[in-house]
């Protein structure tokens, strides 16, 4: 619940500083996906190849979904 409460407060703060929704979804929703923890997880249990792809495939995410 605290959580969910701090990631509204991040989004409205992101809104009122004069982010675009798109933005701030991408910032959202990346955010996990790249921390350092799943990036060692993935290195470990599928290799540096599958690294490399989800990494990639994360950043064409972000930047399609920016215009979209």
């Amino acid at each position: 619940m605290k959580a969910a409460l701090a990631a509204m407060i991040n989004v409205l703060s992101l809104i009122v500083a004069g982010f675009s929704a798109g933005t701030v979804f991408i910032l959202l929703t990346a955010r996990p996906a790249v921390n350092t923890i799943t990036i060692s997880v993935i290195h470990k249990t599928l290799g540096e190849t599958s690294l490399y792809i989800y990494l990639l495939a994360i950043i064409l995410a972000s930047v399609l979904l920016v215009f979209w």
